[in-house]
């Protein structure tokens, strides 16, 4: 994923929203409408604590029991689009919560089991697989809006 600043914040010049910290390319932008798109749902693994939502282990996976309002919100904001073509065939993703498959906004994540894979100096990365392709996450240190 990557930070793309409001048009309000390049003063008029819209080629600045291209530039950043990552290359963004017509197939990152896929959030039109109509276009093929899954949403990614990283699953940070924490040892013997289990898994959890976020990289400190501080937000549980939700499983048991019908999840909140509250709990959906959660859950969606800390989801990622990505282009249909990057999703794995319905058969070969991880399971979903039994309860999540009732749920129209839970229903078609596609969980990606993440693991740590070291320190880059600023901050732990994270690197997960989704239909043969490497996901890494990490915490951006320093960002700059443009």
């Amino acid at each position: 994923m990557t930070g793309i600043s409001a048009p309000y914040a390049v003063r008029g010049d819209l080629s600045r929203l291209s530039r950043g910290t990552a290359e963004v390319t017509g197939e990152l932008l896929t959030t039109r409408l109509g276009a093929d798109t899954g949403r990614l749902l990283l699953l940070f693994t924490q040892g013997e604590a289990g898994t959890s939502l976020d990289e400190k282990g501080k937000l549980p996976l939700p499983g048991k029991g019908v999840p909140s309002r509250t709990t959906v919100r959660r859950v969606v904001a800390r989801t990622v689009p990505v282009p249909g073509s990057w999703l794995p065939p319905a058969d070969d993703r991880p399971d979903l919560p039994p309860v999540w498959r009732k749920q129209t906004h839970l229903r078609d994540l596609v969980l990606v089991p993440m693991t740590r894979a070291g320190d880059n100096g600023e901050g732990t990365v994270w690197k997960g697989e989704l239909n043969g392709r490497q996901v890494q996450f990490t915490r951006l240190t320093g960002f700059e809006r443009i």
